[in-house]
C-alpha cells in the first residue's frame, strides 16, 4: 500500500510534480505502543490541518515507525523477578534473610557473641550481593538497556528490510505496467529495475529521528550505505541507495547517541552517512536532563569514555558563543 501510493505520486505529471517523498518518522526510549501513536498521530493532524506547504506538494507519504520499546511500569516488577535466573534470585532472597537476622542481632545484643561475631561479616557478604542482584532488577525495570537491545536488533533490522520491501514492491509495480503494455516481454522486472536505477526522478526517502529513535535511524543509514561501492570513496558520495530511493532529509531530535558522532579526528559513524543526505538537521540542548543525566549515568559503564564529558549525548551538544558584548 505504501508503494502504491508512492507510485501513483511518481506517474503524475513528470515535469511539473515534484517527486514523491517517504518521511519515516521514529520514537525514542521508554515509549509504549498508546502513546506513540498519539504522537504519530499529532504530527499527522498538525501537518493536514495547521501546515499550508506540505499538504499543497501532494508528494509526500508519511510513516509513523514503531519498535518495541517498553514503557517504565510498577507492575513489571513481577516480571523481572520470574525472568531471574535460580542462582541470583536465591541469593537476593537470601539476602532478604540476612538483613532481618542482622536485624534480630543488633535488637537483641547477639551481635556481641562469639556466634554473631561469626554470623555478622558471613550475612553482610550474602546481603551485599543482594544488593548488586537488586540493582539488576532496578536496570531492568527502568528498561533502558532492554529498549537499546530492541532498538539495535530489532527496530534496525525491521527497518531496513520494511524500506527494502518497498522498494521491491514499486520495482515489481513498475513491471507489472511494462507487462501490461508488452505482455510477451519476460524480462519485465529486470527493465523495471534498470528504469528505476536510470531515471533522473527518484523517490526521496527523509527520516525523523527521536531520542533512541536517532540511533535507530543512523544505524539503519550505515546498513543502507554501501561502504564498499567505490562512488563512496569521494567526500561526497551518491545519495541514491537500492534501486528507487535517494536519501533526502536527516532530522535528529535530541538524538541519544554519543557525542563523538561529530568528532572529525577519526572515521565515526555517522559522518559518512551525513554526506549521502542533501540536508541534515540537529535539534540539541545544553539542558535536556533526561540526556545529560539519564543517558549519560546508564552508558558510564557501557560506554569507554575517558571523561564526563565525552560521555555526553548528541543531544546535549551546544555551540560555543563567539559573541562579545561591544560595551565591554
Amino acid at each position: 500500500e505504501i508503494a502504491r501510493h508512492l507510485y501513483e505520486i511518481y506517474l503524475k505529471d513528470e515535469e511539473n510534480s515534484p517527486d514523491p517523498e517517504l518521511m519515516i518518522a521514529v520514537h525514542g526510549y521508554n515509549s509504549g505502543r498508546s502513546s506513540v501513536r498519539d504522537w504519530y498521530k499529532n504530527i499527522f493532524k498538525y501537518i493536514n490541518q495547521h501546515d499550508t506547504a506540505i499538504p499543497r506538494q501532494g508528494n509526500q507519504v508519511f510513516i509513523g515507525y514503531r519498535w518495541p520499546s517498553e514503557n517504565i511500569e510498577l507492575q513489571r516488577l513481577g516480571q523481572a523477578l520470574k525472568a531471574l535466573p535460580p542462582l541470583p534470585r536465591d541469593l537476593m532472597f537470601s539476602g532478604f534473610i540476612g538483613a532481618f537476622i542482622l536485624l534480630v542481632l543488633e535488637v537483641t545484643r547477639w551481635d556481641k557473641t562469639l556466634a554473631g561475631l561469626l554470623l555478622v561479616p558471613l550475612l553482610t557478604l550474602v546481603l551485599g550481593l543482594s544488593t548488586i542482584i537488586i540493582t539488576l532488577v532496578l536496570l531492568r525495570m527502568v528498561v533502558y538497556f532492554r529498549d537499546r537491545y530492541r532498538a539495535q536488533n530489532f527496530g534496525v533490522l525491521d527497518l531496513v528490510e520494511l524500506l527494502r520491501q518497498i522498494d521491491r514492491a514499486l520495482v515489481n509495480l513498475k513491471a507489472a505496467d511494462i507487462q501490461r503494455q508488452n505482455p510477451d516481454d519476460e524480462r519485465s522486472y529486470e527493465e523495471a529495475a534498470k528504469f528505476w536505477q536510470q531515471t533522473h526522478r527518484k523517490v526521496k526517502l527523509s527520516f525523523l529521528g527521536h531520542s533512541m529513535g536517532g540511533f535507530v535511524v543512523t544505524n539503519v543509514v550505515r546498513i543502507l550505505s554501501d561502504v564498499f561501492d567505490s562512488r563512496s570513496i569521494s567526500n561526497q558520495p551518491p545519495a541514491d541507495v537500492g534501486s528507487v530511493f535517494r536519501l533526502e532529509r536527516l532530522i535528529l531530535t535530541s538524538p541519544d547517541i554519543p557525542i563523538l558522532t561529530i568528532v572529525s579526528s577519526r572515521a565515526n559513524f555517522l559522518s559518512s552517512s551525513l554526506r549521502r543526505f542533501a540536508e541534515s538537521y540537529l535539534f540539541s540542548s545544553e539542558g535536556d536532563l533526561a540526556l545529560r543525566v539519564a543517558s549519560a549515568t546508564a552508558n558510564y559503564f557501557t560506554f569507554p569514555s575517558s571523561s564526563e564529558e565525552m560521555g555526553y549525548r548528541l543531544g546535549n551538544v551546544a555551540l560555543k558563543s563567539t559573541y562579545e558584548d561591544p560595551r565591554d
